[in-house]
């Protein structure tokens, strides 16, 4: 120990502990921002999830709303002769259905032949679209297809084949499909908030036939008695499973024929309208919530940044005046 200088022992000592002890700071602030960020990244996760629902659906009604634009201006560039002539096929197509129906359950996974004859009847511009349906009460206006093949229900209402064209008429039955409850669209998920007494519309090449709903029934998938033509009378019925995402029955909501009338559709339009922005709204906010939580982790970490910063300096300026 001769000759050492004195005290030079605890210096090394103490230079050694405080390393281990700014390694270890290191470490655990290290672990911190990692936290930070999975936090963050959680959080994005999650509010995405939370978005997803209602950004689809709204990017879905406004692809709708283009698809259905599209359908009027086709269907009113055709002539006045072409459109008795496709009419008239689609009445033909429907007395032919008269006491000759077997029917079987709209979603059944049992694959039929593509019948090319009622594929062509009604399809304005071959991309399958008979028409559209507007619900007012559900604020719900969606494109009619041919079928009900699982690709025609994901983009829309399918026409359950071996029924009705609904094009109205006496001694007619339409029955049109739709799903529930799927995560990227509504279609008809709303369909067991219609009441009697509630209207419907379906617009084809230009027609519009208005129906009042009479009747709501939940019955087995293989109850298909209530979806059979009635001498007489001009009925749709819209069909979806029930109950929601469990699927076990079938919701049955049959309207018949009324006399159309202006001046009752202005009103739904406006609550359609309305429908679109509150949508938007609840995204604005969304991301606005989003972009503040962002911002202040952001900023909470450039403060930590900082102050760790200056007590590094502080330490080398201490180390060095030791020395």
């Amino acid at each position: 120990m001769r000759g050492l200088p004195s005290g030079s022992l605890p210096i090394r000592y103490n230079s050694r502990e405080n390393e281990i002890k700014m390694r270890r700071k290191k470490t655990e602030k290290k672990q911190f921002y990692i936290g930070d960020i999975f936090r963050v990244i959680g959080l994005i996760i999650a509010f995405s999830v939370l978005l997803y629902p209602t950004v689809s659906n709204y990017l879905y009604e406004k692809n709708g709303s283009k698809v259905i634009s599209a359908y009027d201006e086709n269907a009113v560039r055709l002539s006045e002769s072409d459109k008795r002539e496709m009419l008239e096929a689609a009445r033909q197509y429907n007395e032919e259905l008269l006491g000759n129906i077997e029917l079987l359950d709209p979603f059944s996974s049992i694959k039929k032949e593509v019948d090319e004859r009622y594929q062509s009847l009604l399809n304005v511009n071959g991309s399958g679209m008979i028409g559209y349906i507007r619900i007012p009460k559900i604020n719900a206006e969606l494109p009619i297809y041919h079928g009900t093949e699982e690709k025609v229900l994901q983009s829309g209402v399918g026409h359950f084949e071996g029924t009705s064209l609904p094009i109205g008429g006496e001694s007619t039955h339409a029955v049109l499909t739709g799903h529930r409850g799927l995560p990227s669209k509504l279609l008809f998920t709303d369909l067991d908030n219609l009441e009697k007494g509630d209207i419907f519309y379906i617009k084809v090449l230009g027609e519009t036939f208005a129906y009042q709903v009479d009747q709501i029934l939940t019955v087995l998938p293989e109850n298909t008695k209530e979806l059979t033509i009635v001498p007489g009378k001009d009925y749709v019925t819209l069909v979806t499973c029930t109950p929601y995402a469990v699927n076990t029955h079938r919701l049955l909501v049959r309207g018949y024929r009324i006399p159309y009338e202006e001046a009752v559709e202005k009103v739904p339009d406006e609550k359609i309208a309305i429908g679109l922005p509150f949508q938007m709204k609840v995204l604005f906010i969304g991301l606005f919530i989003l972009f503040l939580i962002l911002f202040f982790c952001g900023v909470a970490a450039y403060v930590k940044k900082r102050k760790k910063k200056r007590e590094k300096t502080r330490r080398e300026d201490h180390v060095s005046n030791e020395k």
